[in-house]
């Protein structure tokens, strides 16, 4: 049984709204993971630790969802009231103060802009995709260090008892602390995701996982064959979800098993959690905000971005 999505969004109502300073931010993810707003609930996520005056909290998933007690940590760069600043971002597997993260991955800075006004979040207790756009562009395909989206939360595992699948996904490889806001870190960046996962058996060695999406999408991103109307020309298409591999499968492992072998950093690792692929780029020049189509009796949403064309997040249930 999977666990029910919630779609939150700038435009619901009752919804906080952004206003350009990362205060209004950590409202709007505290009113989504905690709180709830209007007719919607919170997430389900607990608030562990804070400093309201430096804007700085730690938010742990639930972990009788399923979920593993991941942890992610938000914190201003330039103070709360800022305009046009950034706020931090890093995800780990536990913590015991705002200063002390155990397992961490390494972190990046998102742009918080006024003119980037629209938000949405789509999660569970478990896991949550969250996104900021530019109000006066629309259009589905767009590349600015405006416009971001994150997944911070547990991956999809494919092997059992996995201690390190709390993770941050990013669309360029980060192996430490980044303090550039480009949109290349974002999901739809570029034609490849990654993430930072430690081993399965909880032992503090950190491996780079990716997958990559088909390179002719991304040649021209917003040609003619990333346009795609599917649903309106009744074409059948078939989604398929995001797997994490290791790039180099003959690298070692801590056990000097090479990583095709490997029981604890194993070459196929998981999926992230609700991201699916289709065949064809989609709406890539479609003038709204938010794009939901329904695939084979299935809710999806399309993901934002210059490189995201073929990205979709399923919005009605997770496994």
């Amino acid at each position: 049984m999977g666990l029910p999505v919630t779609v939150y969004r700038s435009t619901d109502v009752g919804a906080p709204q952004l206003d350009g300073t990362i205060l209004s931010l950590l409202v709007v993810i505290q009113k989504v993971l905690v709180d709830g707003y209007g007719q919607k609930l919170g997430l389900g996520w607990t608030r562990l630790f804070f400093d309201d005056t430096a804007g700085a909290v730690i938010y742990r998933n639930n972990i009788s969802e399923g979920g593993s007690g991941g942890v992610v940590r938000f914190n201003a760069t330039n103070g709360i009231s800022t305009l046009n600043t950034s706020i931090n971002i890093q995800v780990a597997k536990d913590a015991s103060s705002l200063n002390a993260l155990f397992h961490k991955s390494p972190s990046i800075y998102r742009y918080v802009q006024s003119s980037a006004l629209v938000w949405e979040i789509i999660g569970t207790g478990r896991g949550f995709y969250m996104s900021i756009s530019p109000s006066t562009i629309p259009r589905l395909g767009y590349s600015t260090v405006l416009q971001w989206t994150q997944f911070l939360g547990d991956i999809t595992p494919y092997w059992p008892n996995d201690a390190g699948t709390f993770v941050m996904v990013t669309g360029s490889p980060l192996s430490s602390d980044s303090t550039t806001t480009s949109d290349s870190f974002s999901i739809g960046g570029t034609n490849s995701l990654y993430a930072m996962l430690y081993n399965t058996d909880g032992v503090n060695n950190m491996v780079a996982y990716k997958c990559d999406t088909p390179s002719w999408i991304y040649s021209t991103s917003n040609a003619a064959h990333n346009n795609a109307t599917p649903i309106e020309d009744n074409m059948l298409v078939t989604l398929t979800p995001m797997v994490l591999g290791v790039s180099s499968p003959f690298n070692v492992d801590t056990n000097n098993l090479p990583i095709i072998q490997s029981k604890v950093s194993p070459m196929c690792r998981g999926e992230i959690t609700g991201l699916f692929i289709s065949p064809m780029g989609c709406y890539q020049t479609f003038s709204e905000h938010f794009k939901d189509v329904v695939f084979d009796g299935v809710n999806y949403t399309r993901i934002r971005g210059n490189n995201a064309n073929n990205l979709w997040v399923q919005t009605d249930a997770w496994y």
